[in-house]
């Protein structure tokens, strides 16, 4: 018996199971390229072309790469973000502060050594101001240059808490010293406190950042929200790996909190089930994802402009969309924007030829992960080459692979008399064994 089970277990686990998973079938892809690389035997970095990004899944997991014999390209993209960050300083003492009622307070700060410092962050108390800065650097804290003296620094209030604008710019100051002087609002009551104050390096590689072609724009009230200018970018193709965004306005002095959105498409088709009627699809629009918050500001000075209207975007995107909340002021007059983005590469090794394809567009790819990852940056500092892509094409091969079902979907019928057997089998065995079984005799008096 415990046999017999054995086998009929083995049966059905053979009758359920499915076909396993085949490789990557390219025909399945509806776009190539071909690609041309440098002869030898260094890295090859293919910066991705706007119309493969395009073409591509949001998260670019369709990207397929293969040799001129049809063999598979292990590649590993570099997303082209910045590779130094931000050198943040915090200063190593605090020396004579200082402040005048009502006008202004001041504080000297101690950095340790002359470095080149780029900007200063300087926190003060409050949550909802505008007031002037001026910044001077020196080497022995006796003699001073001035840095700035048109500095804004601003806390607007939000649902969210208020969003602040601390940085001021110093160009490339070397100095070890740093006298910073904020000056009271029109509305500050009481003396206002400097709380700290840091020195930034900030180091961006020439070149890591592209000029984004900008394909159409508008600026309109919000069509739900009032007291809300909505401006619309168009970028004109999809997955934009964006860096920031620039905006323009023609007004001298404000400063606004707004809120930053993107989506990849104005509209989607989704498949709507109707009652007693065949399912249809049905257009609707994309809603949009919000990416964060900014402030957008601008202060004019007799000497100094102070502005900061360049906005992040993190994401891949064709459309940007900003919404500044202007409360009770006037909306702004927009004028126009401009944008940055990354530069990805693909980097891969090609050492046997000097031509390659890359394919894209398959909505069911799988994300792939190779072992070039882990020792590509070694590989890099070996030296590179760049290669070219030529114009995106369809796949000529394209075809939807024809779905192999598990061998019990293909065969119902067969599993159904199986089934139907193997119950039957059960039924005469277990007759069987109660007919074995010997009449129990009533006990004797």
């Amino acid at each position: 018996m415990p046999i017999r089970i054995a086998c009929t277990a083995a049966l059905a686990l053979a009758l359920f199971s499915g076909t396993p998973r085949a490789g990557d079938d390219l025909r399945a892809w509806t776009h190539r390229a071909e690609l041309s690389i440098p002869a030898g035997n260094a890295l090859v970095e293919l910066p991705l072309p706007p119309d493969i990004m395009d073409l591509a899944l949001n998260d670019w997991r369709d990207l397929r790469l293969e040799d001129e014999s049809g063999a598979a390209l292990p590649y590993v993209i570099d997303e082209g973000q910045p590779t130094v960050p931000d050198n943040r300083q915090p200063a190593t003492a605090q020396l004579n502060a200082v402040f005048r009622p009502g006008e202004y307070s001041s504080v000297v700060t101690d950095f340790g050594a002359v470095h080149l410092r780029t900007h200063l962050l300087v926190s003060v108390e409050g949550d909802n101001f505008r007031r002037r800065a001026r910044v001077e650097g020196g080497n022995d804290a006796v003699t001073w240059n001035t840095l700035t003296e048109s500095a804004w620094l601003f806390a607007i209030p939000s649902p969210e808490g208020p969003r602040r604008v601390e940085r001021i710019s110093l160009g490339n100051a070397n100095y070890r010293y740093y006298r910073v002087t904020v000056y009271n609002a029109a509305d500050d009551q009481a003396t206002v406190k400097i709380r700290s104050v840091e020195a930034l390096r900030r180091e961006e590689r020439t070149g890591e950042y592209l000029p984004v072609r900008l394909a159409g724009s508008t600026a309109r009230p919000h069509p739900d929200r009032s007291k809300v200018t909505w401006i619309e970018l168009d970028f004109g193709l999809r997955n934009m790996p964006l860096r920031d965004v620039t905006l323009a306005f023609a007004e001298a002095d404000f400063s606004r909190a707004c809120e930053i959105y993107g989506r990849n498409s104005a509209t989607h088709t989704v498949i709507r089930r109707i009652e007693d009627a065949a399912p249809r699809p049905v257009e609707m629009e994309t809603p949009w994802d919000q990416l964060g918050t900014g402030t957008l500001c601008r202060v004019s000075s007799g000497t100094q402009d102070t502005e900061g209207l360049t906005l992040a975007c993190p994401g891949r995107w064709r459309y940007v969309a900003v919404a500044i909340l202007d409360r009770d002021d006037r909306p702004l007059t927009f004028t126009g924007a401009m944008a940055r983005r990354l530069n990805p590469k693909l980097l891969f090794k090609h050492p046997s030829g000097t031509t390659a394809r890359l394919y894209v567009g398959n909505a069911k790819a799988e994300t792939m992960s190779y072992d070039i990852g882990q020792y590509v940056d070694t590989l890099r500092r070996a030296g590179t080459v760049t290669a070219a892509a030529h114009a995106v094409v369809p796949n000529p091969n394209h075809a939807i692979p024809e779905t192999v079902l598990p061998w019990s979907e293909r065969h119902k019928a067969l599993l159904g008399a199986a089934l139907a057997a193997l119950v039957a089998a059960m039924g005469w065995v277990l007759w069987r064994q109660g007919r074995a079984i010997p009449p129990q005799q009533p006990p004797t008096a």
